[in-house]
């Protein structure tokens, strides 16, 4: 397993649904984790591959949830997993228009989660 910063990381997709598959919301998890009901580590490795000289994650939720936190200090590096980029299953999946520096939640209220560098 391989540790990176959240913002080192792109998305892969422009938009993200504003749940996760068990029906909790992507904004909820944030809050249950800064109240502490919900620690980072309960969260699977976020997959990533190497495409253009970039990582990008294939678990956008997780990586959206991991960039917030990152914004603010609650996180700094984050387990990944490195997998192979397979064109016919992960090129439908490429969507991102900025190449991946932000993602918008759908039918939610999207938070910050790009370090500005100034």
């Amino acid at each position: 397993m391989l540790l990176c910063a959240p913002s080192a990381i792109g998305f892969s997709q422009d938009t993200i649904s504003r749940v996760f598959r068990n029906k909790e919301s992507v904004n909820g998890a944030i809050d249950r984790i800064f109240s502490k009901q919900l620690a980072v580590e309960d969260f699977p490795a976020v997959s990533v591959v190497w495409k253009d000289s970039k990582f990008y994650s294939i678990d956008n939720r997780r990586l959206y949830v991991f960039r917030v936190l990152q914004v603010e200090g609650v996180v700094s590096e984050i387990p990944i997993r490195l997998i192979g980029y397979d064109h016919r299953s992960h090129a439908r999946k490429f969507t991102t228009k900025n190449k991946g520096m932000s993602v918008m939640v759908r039918g939610g209220v999207t938070f910050q989660h790009v370090i500005s560098r100034r």
